[in-house]
């Protein structure tokens, strides 16, 4: 912002210093919100509003929006669907988008090359729910096994290097973490390997009676 009160500045100059700020800003409101999100999740005040919701949309949403992130990195960014566009749940859909927006936009982060993939499905839970499952799986750096049982902490990244080389605060996978459980479900890690890449598996509980409970 200094900068651009320089009045000799060229035009391609004001431009690049321009997306700079606008860049930092945007990395900014994001890091804000996560934290915010986060205390929220930790006072036991966070709102959760269960609705109708259509994933189908919403993972086409959320592919459409992280797209070009995919493209400047040369990776192919692709999405598989076993429900059809009338097929609905009931949770919190600002809650399922944003966990998506983390975790593949996290898988596209530590991708350097090759695929990311988002594979939509309905299961049957443990107790005969029907349940909301999201595969987001990359050709990323993959996390190392000593790491793997803390990267869903706060602040935490799979070593020292990653903010340095990555950038980010490591609060993504915690915040996707906790509002999953908040809304019955999970996100865990199916299968990783250095240098081959992560397959993370999201759950989302259909509560019905949840939103029978808001409305009454």
């Amino acid at each position: 912002a200094e900068l651009l009160r320089d009045p000799g500045l060229s035009n391609t100059e004001r431009s690049n210093y321009l997306d700079i700020l606008s860049r930092n800003g945007e990395s900014l409101s994001i890091i804000i919100n996560d934290i915010l999100d986060l205390s929220k999740v930790e006072a036991g005040h966070l709102s959760l509003e269960y609705t109708d919701i259509y994933p189908k949309h919403i993972s086409e949403d959320v592919i459409s929006l992280l797209r070009v992130k995919a493209k400047e990195k040369d990776l192919a960014l692709e999405f598989k669907c076993e429900v059809s566009d009338d097929d609905s749940i009931v949770a919190d859909g600002n809650r399922v988008r944003q966990i998506l927006l983390n975790i593949v936009g996290n898988a596209i982060k530590f991708t350097r090359f090759g695929t990311v993939k988002l594979h939509l499905y309905q299961t049957k839970s443990k107790l005969g729910q029907n349940t909301l499952c999201f595969e987001v799986a990359d050709t990323g750096i993959g996390i190392p096994h000593s790491q793997r049982d803390n990267i869903f902490d706060m602040f935490v990244q799979a070593d020292g290097t990653m903010t340095r080389r990555f950038g980010g605060t490591g609060l993504g996978l915690a915040l996707s973490k906790k509002l999953t459980l908040n809304m019955g479900g999970d996100v865990s890690i199916l299968k990783t390997k250095e240098n081959i890449g992560t397959t993370f598996l999201i759950e989302i509980l259909d509560q019905p009676a949840k939103k029978a409970s808001q409305s009454t």
